[in-house]
């Protein structure tokens, strides 16, 4: 199957101690030590608060998406995905300004999750979702952008519309050719997905859910009634 590309999720400017907690729950969570990363984010959060001055001594929008961002992608590391998409359901109920680009970090979450749970149709929605509010405050011609393309044509490709997964990873191979140049980790996913694409039935026609049905009356209801009359057997 094609590969998505993860979010990555980039530290905040912090104080020395904070920082230092954050990158122990980083590498941690490279070498798959979830308890102690989970320890981790835990500690530097709160002790970001200690260090806040100010009678209510509460992160910032954009502190608190961090740290409820980097928890659930442990769960999700862990497996734990339903503990996962609970963690980046909190994450998108963090109120940002409406034009934040940040806000497509909890969608990339949520559809990531649902992608692993073999549910292609919902990673689907909420990959649009994140494509929508990227172009519209970034660009469409990002890398970050990129990334949403590129799992747009993993759920393309996992619900049998190859045509359109293949136009999702011309693209986003386009865009990191030119952004990060062929030999880039991101580049050589995009051109591996494009082979498997290409491996695959592109003339195959997916079967589309039937929307809506109609009943449509008999057009000689009185002939109708003599049929159902005629294939009765007698007793």
């Amino acid at each position: 199957m094609p590969s998505i590309i993860k979010e990555i999720y980039f530290q905040p400017d912090s104080p020395l101690q904070v920082q230092t907690l954050i990158e122990s729950a980083l590498v941690y969570q490279n070498v798959k030590n979830w308890k102690m990363a989970l320890d981790c984010f835990d500690q530097a959060r709160e002790q970001w608060k200690k260090e806040l001055t100010g009678p209510k001594k509460e992160l910032k929008k954009e502190q608190e998406l961090f740290f409820e961002l980097s928890i659930a992608s442990i769960y999700e590391g862990q497996g734990l995905v339903t503990e996962a998409i609970k963690q980046y359901m909190k994450a998108k109920e963090i109120k940002l300004p409406y034009n934040h680009p940040d806000l497509a970090f909890a969608y990339c979450g949520l559809g990531s999750a649902f992608y692993e749970l073999d549910e292609p149709e919902w990673s689907l929605r909420f990959y649009l979702a994140a494509r929508k509010i990227r172009e519209s405050t970034i660009g469409g011609d990002t890398v970050d952008s990129g990334a949403v393309y590129n799992n747009l044509g993993c759920c393309m490709y996992r619900m049998e519309r190859n045509e359109e997964a293949k136009a999702f990873f011309e693209l986003t191979d386009a865009i990191f050719q030119c952004e990060l140049g062929p030999d880039h980790e991101r580049s050589l996913v995009s051109r591996r997905n494009i082979q498997k694409v290409n491996r695959a039935n592109l003339r195959h026609v997916p079967e589309y859910r039937q929307q809506w049905s109609t009943n449509l009356p008999h057009p000689n209801p009185k002939e109708s009634k003599k049929k159902k009359k005629k294939g009765k057997k007698k007793k």
